[in-house]
This record gives C-alpha cells, structure tokens and sequence, in this order.
C-alpha cells in the first residue's frame, strides 16, 4: 500500500458542540525501520473514531506526516518503537 494512506479506518470530521469545537485528539505512533503507522483518536467522545495513515521514512514523507499530523491538533502523542538488538 502507498505511504500517507488509510488502512481499515474511519475519517472522523471534527465534533461541534454548542457552536465550539469539542476535540481531544490523541495520537499513537508506530516506528519501523522504513514506515511509521500513526492514528489519531479524538478521545473526548463515547465512541472513538479512529484515522489511521502510513508514512515512509525519507524527508520528503516525514514532512509530509509532520503537516499532516499538525493538521490533526493532536495534543497527547504516544510513541512505540523496538530498539535494535545489538
């Protein structure tokens, strides 16, 4: 599958409640050698939805994941990674 699309999740658009915004985006990070596999939640919701995107690991897609997760207003990150074994 190309880098930067969605895989097995739902876009969500964000909430209004009472004429404001009622968005609490968190965002989970999986790092790999050659891609990183990221979802968005707004975790202020009952019911979480979910936007899930790869990216690949040259400049040019790590740009393109930093606007796109930028454009998500995500405000909590959690990052997994397996360190190299030596």
């Amino acid at each position: 599958m190309p880098a930067g699309l969605a895989w097995n999740c739902s876009v969500f658009p964000p909430r209004q409640e009472g004429g404001m915004e009622s968005v609490y985006n968190i965002a989970g990070i999986d790092v790999h050698k050659r891609m990183l596999a990221v979802v968005v939640a707004n975790a202020q919701d009952r019911e979480l939805e979910f936007e899930c995107r790869k990216f690949g690991t040259t400049m040019s897609e790590l740009r393109r994941f930093a606007d796109w997760l930028s454009s998500r207003d995500a405000r909590q990150f959690d990052i997994a990674y397996a360190p190299k074994a030596r």
